[in-house]
């Protein structure tokens, strides 16, 4: 009956909270109350979630998202309420949170204050488990640290205590271990079960949790989307709070968030520049200038290639054009050179090199503002690579399309061509023919 009491009482305050959060939105103290009270009877109950009572938490956690958006996170009772879950519960109710965050409308991740908030709560996401769990262990060992020093034994009787328990203990690990080297003399279970069986299954197991990871993942790279402020300072701080978080994750974690990271900060880029060039004064208030920026991006980038370097290069082509659009025609430059970088020692699949190249000659058709040596200089890289390539198609069509490179580069402001060579075209295609 206590039970069931306990069940009713838990759901009756998931619906309180429902209620409250569709009826009353602009009323924040009100489900605030709710959770007060809620937390309030966990720790009545000596600080336990009964498992039948972990989907109201649940639902509990999800309610107020649509309602109180970023500022339930505010809340210091909600924050503490998710730590009575275990890490796959909390694993699923974060995945359900950050869902309901990117489908919501005009919600930003404005300060670096909201992203610490909202990680914090949904470490699952960032990190894997023993990563999770580490600053947790640390805060309890200092806190058992502590109560050891106060607690140590003050006489002799004390201490032989503690030394007899300790033999017991070990004592009862030895047992507990020729137990074990005695049962490994009998055929177990496992034994007689057909090889195909258990290898299926946990190859299912297996493609069931890379589902699972992938589009966990992939939530996380739209929530770097919600990163907005319009003061571009403000917003670069809290774009750097988040790398800080996302490069804890691990290199399965940074495949998925580093290219959005990296978008991010390319459009920063471009508004920070637009304001830079305007004729009020709002340039006055912008104190991170676009090389800074761009500095941050260089830096994702460069720790990205190494790991996905097909669509390292085009993240490299693409920091290049920002670049150019700014007229910042070295650092154009230099993101070039490292996209051929990492397409020298790290593209090595034929068909890779193939989709790089015509990247590559895109790329270039799209620079406006670079210096002509510089560019010379690229578009002989590009042909270098593509008499390079092992197939012979592929070989033809990329050097088909580097001969664009040496006339088709006409300004879309001017009037001439930027870098045209039409005696040295004439005479490239004379050699490949």
């Amino acid at each position: 009956k206590k039970k069931k009491k306990k069940k009713k009482k838990k759901s009756f305050q998931v619906e309180l909270v429902n209620f409250a959060a569709q009826c009353y939105p602009g009323k924040d103290e009100y489900v605030t109350l709710m959770i007060k009270a809620s937390l309030e009877a966990i720790h009545g109950n000596n600080n336990q979630v009964p498992t039948s009572s972990v989907g109201h938490l649940s639902r509990m956690l999800l309610a107020p998202i649509k309602s109180m958006q970023l500022r339930v996170f505010e809340v210091k009772e909600y924050r503490e309420l998710i730590t009575f879950l275990n890490f796959e519960q909390k694993r699923q109710v974060n995945t359900d949170m950050i869902a309901a965050l990117v489908q919501l409308d005009h919600v930003h991740l404005e300060t670096p204050e909201q992203v610490e908030l909202l990680f914090g709560m949904i470490d699952p996401l960032l990190y894997d488990e023993q990563q999770s769990t580490s600053t947790t262990k640390e805060t309890k060992k200092t806190k058992g640290d502590n109560e050891e020093d106060q607690e140590e034994p003050t006489n002799e009787a004390d201490a032989n205590k503690e030394k007899q328990k300790a033999t017991k203990k070990s004592k009862k690990g030895k047992s507990s271990g020729g137990d074990k080297d005695d049962d490994s003399s009998c055929p177990s279970n496992d034994e007689h079960d057909t090889a195909d069986g258990p290898q299926q299954s946990d190859e299912q197991k297996k493609d069931a949790n890379d589902e699972q990871f992938d589009s966990e993942q992939h939530l996380m790279a739209k929530l770097i989307q919600l990163i907005f402020n319009e003061n571009t300072d403000m917003h670069f701080q809290t774009l750097h709070v988040a790398r800080k978080h996302f490069g804890q994750g691990g290199d399965r974690r940074l495949i998925y968030t580093f290219p959005a990271l990296v978008f991010n900060g390319l459009e920063l880029i471009q508004r920070t520049h637009r304001l830079l060039n305007a004729s009020n004064d709002s340039n006055a208030t912008v104190t991170m200038k676009p090389k800074k920026m761009f500095q941050f991006v260089y830096k994702i980038c460069h720790v990205y290639g190494s790991h996905s370097p097909e669509i390292g290069c085009r993240i490299w082509l693409q920091g290049a054009l920002a670049a150019d659009r700014c007229a910042l025609s070295e650092i154009a430059y230099e993101f070039f050179s490292q996209a051929f970088l990492c397409y020298e020692e790290y593209v090595s699949d034929s068909n890779e090199q193939y989709e790089a190249l015509r990247c590559f000659v895109g790329a270039l058709q799209s620079v406006k503002k670079m210096e002509e040596e510089n560019f010379d200089t690229l578009r002989s890289k590009c042909v270098q690579h593509s008499q390079r390539l092992l197939k012979k198609p592929h070989c033809a069509q990329t050097i088909a399309l580097c001969a664009h490179l040496y006339w088709d580069v006409e300004s879309r402001f001017y009037t001439f061509a930027l870098y045209s060579n039409m005696s040295f075209f004439f005479l490239f295609i004379q050699r490949k023919i």
